[in-house]
């Protein structure tokens, strides 16, 4: 009995801390595209590497993604060599399944051209880490 109540207050917690995150309001993501199909053309004239961000509105992790590490002046200063685009998974479902998205945030890395292997990066990363991704990316597309 001395273990359930500690429990059963961790997880009466957590439903409430969940529950107020999601509905705390995520700032619109500066730079962004909501057109997969125009960012993917955008990333051709503009020869950058295009990065697909598959969110979702019920992910607790997406709107961490977007509330700290977007906005994170690094990660907005090193974003700015990519095509940004954001895809709601729930309303863009082919989009997600044509890349084999299952899970949410996953963020998806594509060549300028779109040819060759894409890179998926599943999860959510703080600021810190997701900067040295970008950073990878940047070397493997070769933008200067």
């Amino acid at each position: 009995m001395k273990i359930l109540a500690p429990v059963a207050a961790f997880f009466i917690c957590a439903t409430f801390y969940v529950a107020y995150d999601r509905s705390r309001p995520v700032p619109p993501l500066e730079g962004f595209s909501t057109d997969f199909k125009t960012a993917q053309a955008q990333a051709l004239k503009e020869k950058k590497p295009l990065m697909v961000v598959f969110s979702t509105e019920w992910c607790g992790y997406c709107r961490k993604l977007e509330r700290e590490t977007f906005p994170d002046a690094k990660v907005r200063e090193l974003g700015k060599k990519f095509v940004k685009v954001k895809v709601d998974g729930d309303k863009e479902r082919a989009i997600a399944e044509q890349f084999g998205v299952s899970g949410y945030p996953t963020i998806v890395f594509f060549s300028p051209d779109g040819k060759g292997q894409p890179r998926y990066l599943p999860g959510y990363l703080p600021p810190k880490e997701f900067s040295e991704v970008l950073e990878m990316a940047i070397q493997t597309y070769g933008v200067q």
